[in-house]
């Protein structure tokens, strides 16, 4: 960056050169969901007595749609080229949706507005991803993507303090219907500001997306041979079997076995993840008697937690590689689900309180933006470069489900476990993803950062 130029000009090429403006619709986006997600949960538990089942499939519902979207976006920003009207679409539906959610006067209700925003918001983590690799050169990639993920998370613990602050000085309960009403059509608002933002400040320019085509091709036994000359390699390849020179791929790339099964270690992880927090703030409202002002204090903690981890985590991960801090921080969050699990047996110790159950949660966000770095490296490190793309998309996919399953499960297995019973499920879940990730991944990846920086990586944005 130069320097000179006065009136503050080496600050604005600096945020020119890491931050793009749109970045807002999806932070007020952020504002209105850590706004709504723990809120929709304890109003529909308040106001119609939802059982456990009820709750684990309205977490659930969410992702339903989410994850078959994900595919169908992923197919359609490939064919259509307007970001814009897409991004500003998607969040100009997504509010309607939180409208609607004011409207609702059921669980039943609740779950098939949830099934509706899923299409929507299941297209904006790819949208943001391909926007930013469309319209900057690969070695911006990696800040554009870190600066957006750290804008996105100020959102998350805006939403989560603004919620605490008007739930506390308020002393509004979560089935006051007026109030908790007043908050739906607030995040609605937040989130059709964010669409009218996105329309305004992404731009529909794409730079980097240059495909590059061989020439000449001869394809012979499924074998494919990009120039005359390689052909004779080839035939004396297919005649005794022995490499001269690898000239050529088969037409269809194959995901390597390692990578599958670290697939279904994430997919393990993440059904012990939702499981955990599907339920989470009932146990704090109900059994931990947390007041739902409270209730959001505990989440503000674990997103302040994780924005400020995200940087640290990024630099240790680099230095030691994904694979160790993966399995050390599923440990710890295996950890933190275990204590709650057993809150019976501990609370003869001492008395879980706010500070007790926020300290704990906090802990667990830490070492929620290691696990979210490590995921999205092990992958890029695992996958071959031309199919990049397509195992971050099922890598997302997999997360997805896993969501689904877990939320799902865990109200399914609540009323016969109890909460705490799901807890200790959920960190058993997180222990066995731990040993499949073990043996998935093959030591630590060497020079990884390198490799993919030379094989332009693709970072997988989760929202």
């Amino acid at each position: 960056m130069k320097k000179g130029g006065g009136g503050g000009g080496g600050g604005r090429a600096l945020r020119a050169r890491y931050f793009d403006n749109w970045y807002f619709s999806y932070l007020l986006f952020n504002v209105a969901n850590a706004l709504i997600s723990p809120l929709e949960v304890l109003y529909c538990r308040a106001e119609f007595n939802a059982s456990m089942g009820e709750i684990g499939l309205l977490t659930a519902s969410y992702y339903i749609t989410l994850v078959p979207a994900t595919f169908l976006w992923g197919v359609l920003l490939d064919k259509i080229g307007r970001r814009r009207e897409i991004v500003a679409g998607m969040l100009f539906f997504v509010s309607i949706c939180l409208y609607l959610v004011a409207l609702a006067d059921s669980v039943l209700k609740f779950v098939i507005i949830n099934l509706l925003a899923g299409l929507g918001i299941a297209g904006l983590g790819p949208s943001a991803t391909l926007i930013i690799v469309e319209q900057n050169e690969p070695k911006m990639w990696t800040n554009k993507i870190s600066t957006f993920n750290f804008v996105a998370s100020i959102g998350t613990v805006l939403g989560m303090i603004s919620a605490s602050i008007f739930l506390i000085s308020t002393s509004v309960v979560v089935n006051s219907v007026e109030n908790v009403n007043f908050l739906f059509q607030f995040t609605s608002g937040l989130t059709f500001l964010g669409s009218v933002l996105a329309f305004v400040f992404i731009r529909n320019d794409i730079k980097n997306m240059k495909r590059r085509y061989p020439e000449f091709v001869i394809i012979l036994y499924d074998r494919v041979v990009e120039k005359r000359r390689y052909l004779p390699f080839m035939l004396y390849h297919l005649i005794y079997g022995e490499h001269v020179h690898r000239i050529g791929v088969s037409k269809k790339e194959r995901l390597p076995s390692n990578l599958l099964m670290f697939y279904f270690g994430i997919l393990t992880l993440y059904i012990g993840f939702a499981a955990f927090h599907a339920l989470l703030p009932i146990y704090l409202n109900e059994q931990i008697s947390l007041s739902q002002g409270s209730v959001f204090i505990v989440y503000s903690a674990n997103a302040i937690a994780t924005l400020i981890s995200y940087k640290i985590a990024g630099i240790l991960i680099m230095k030691h590689g994904g694979k160790a801090w993966m399995i050390s921080a599923n440990v710890v969050r295996g950890l933190v689900y275990l204590i709650m699990g057993f809150e019976a047996i501990i609370t003869s110790i001492f008395a879980f309180n706010v500070f007790e159950v926020t300290t704990l949660y906090a802990l667990s966000g830490v070492f929620w933006a290691f696990v979210s770095i490590s995921g999205s490296t092990i992958v890029n490190s695992l996958s071959p470069s031309k199919i990049r793309g397509k195992a971050v998309g099922i890598f997302g996919a997999v997360i997805g489900l896993g969501n689904l399953t877990g939320s799902f499960l865990g109200g399914l297995l609540a009323d016969r476990l109890g909460i705490l019973g799901i807890f200790q499920f959920s960190a058993f879940l997180i222990f066995v993803g731990i040993f499949i990730v073990w043996f998935a991944v093959p030591g630590r990846e060497d020079a990884v950062f390198e490799k993919l920086e030379k094989e332009n990586a693709v970072a997988f944005i989760d929202f």
